[in-house]
């Protein structure tokens, strides 16, 4: 463990400029487990395996809790015995906290049934049974306490052991999302704007198959204000941690400073930021696949070009801004998103659109067409 304050382990240094499948060592896993519980401030930046820590924790006591609460119903007030009350307890706790994810979970895969994006019902599951896990890991830690002699410690070590055991598959998960740099954690079937069918089914092949392996492909996201340009890249982003990937999210304007600390003589590839001292992100020029938001602003949306329409001079911006840092951004899948600055002007937002999508497979040398997303103008834009 070579964790200093300010200073990434070991497990986190750049191994290259290649595209990398995240690997989370049982090792790290202590590591984080150490910057999560000591020496916390309150600017510290509040990390998802802390959290779901935490979550679980507080499943435990809820279940030690309930299980003592009906004990002492059934023991007090209908007069049963102890170790019958205690049992009982015990059954009926467990049997309504798997009932009550059961039921979060079914409502949960309802509501998102009609949605663009399907639903990862398989993690959704996973997710309830290890919430209702904990829950009986809890009661079955109060049913414990009931017990005479060496039984109950025998049955408390038990307890103990599978929090332990179920735990290290969900930290690993929590650890590669959270290293993402994502701005929140989102969901792709949680997007309420409409995508059409083929960039759609284009983006869920890109999520299911390998998407560390080539062709490597570039996707255009672009829309209004509003339209949910951050919500879909944070959920592609989260959908592709989820399942195990890596991914990062950054803006342009990183990017930008990125290439301008290598011209001024940093060692290459210059990492930029490496984010809280507690989280450390992944290195952008390992991710698999990079999702840069907010490239609009810098290249000058609504630029007059000679037709006359709105179109920036992304092309000029990608090759003076980012031209030192090309082959490593091209050599992995990336993701750009853009704004649409007149999206109620159908042909002029078309041809904006188009334009991003030629500039960004000519900076790539794109193998193939870039996916294009144009998420439709929110209902306030049409109605104002």
């Amino acid at each position: 463990m070579t964790d200093k304050a300010g200073q990434p382990d070991a497990f986190e240094a750049p191994k290259g400029v290649q595209p990398t499948a995240p690997n989370v060592p049982t090792g790290f896993l202590l590591v984080q487990f150490w910057r999560d519980i000591f020496g916390k401030e309150v600017q510290s930046a509040a990390t998802y395996s802390y959290l779901w820590m935490a979550d679980q924790m507080g499943h435990v006591a809820l279940g030690i809790i309930l299980h003592f609460a009906l004990t002492f119903v059934l023991q007090y007030i209908f007069g049963i015995v102890d170790t019958w009350a205690s049992g009982i307890a015990f059954i009926g706790i467990a049997g309504a906290v798997s009932f009550w994810e059961y039921r979060a979970y079914t409502v949960s895969a309802q509501k998102a049934a009609n949605n663009t994006f399907p639903l990862d019902q398989t993690l959704l599951k996973d997710n309830a049974v290890i919430a209702a896990g904990y829950m009986v890991f809890g009661v079955l830690g109060g049913y414990a306490f009931h017990l005479p002699g060496w039984w109950g410690a025998a049955v408390f070590l038990v307890a103990l052991v599978l929090c332990v055991v179920c735990a290290p598959k969900w930290l690993r998960q929590k650890i590669v999302w959270q290293k993402a740099a994502l701005p929140y954690l989102s969901r792709l079937a949680d997007l309420k704007a409409e995508v059409a069918d083929g960039p759609a089914r284009q983006i869920l092949d890109l999520v299911n198959d390998d998407p560390g392996s080539k062709p490597w492909r570039q996707i255009v996201i672009a829309g209004a204000i509003g339209a949910g340009r951050t919500p879909m890249v944070t959920g592609l982003g989260t959908d592709l941690a989820f399942r195990g990937y890596k991914a990062r999210y950054l803006s342009f304007d990183d990017l930008v400073e990125v290439n301008e600390q290598f011209r001024q003589g940093h060692p290459f590839p210059p990492i930029g930021s490496w984010g809280p001292a507690n989280i450390f992100y992944w290195p952008w020029f390992e991710a698999q696949v990079l999702l840069v938001d907010n490239v609009s602003p810098s290249v000058g949306v609504g630029m007059p070009s000679r037709s006359g329409g709105a179109v920036p001079q992304l092309g000029t911006e990608l090759n003076q801004g980012l031209s030192l840092i090309r082959e490593e951004l091209c050599n992995r899948h990336t993701v750009w998103v853009f704004a649409l600055d007149d999206p109620l002007n159908e042909d002029a937002s078309q041809r904006l659109v188009d334009d991003y999508a030629a500039n960004i497979r000519a900076f790539c040398k794109g193998e193939e067409e870039p996916i294009v997303v144009r998420l439709p103008a929110p209902d306030w834009m049409k109605t104002s």
